[in-house]
């Protein structure tokens, strides 16, 4: 998988590469930049600026990248794993 381009890269499908890489081929988040030459802060950033942050969860193995807008009501947030 080639993320190059991520920085130029729509967030949206560069959520899903990256989610998809994570579970399918690296075994962590350092694995991922390491293999991809990847600067930590400027892909979280990137995924960041459209609203997906890092989130762990119990039932997963790996980490991921969630969306999460905590402004559609008071105390309501929306996740969607991708």
């Amino acid at each position: 998988m080639d993320l190059s381009n991520y920085e130029q890269m729509d967030p949206h499908l560069l959520v899903g590469l990256v989610n998809t890489e994570l579970r399918n081929h690296c075994d962590s988040l350092a694995e991922l930049l390491g293999k991809h030459d990847l600067d930590h802060d400027r892909l979280c950033e990137r995924l960041a600026g459209a609203d997906f942050f890092l989130s762990t969860s119990e039932q997963s193995v790996s980490l991921i990248f969630t969306y999460k807008r905590s402004n559609i009501g008071p105390g309501a947030s929306l996740m969607a794993i991708f």
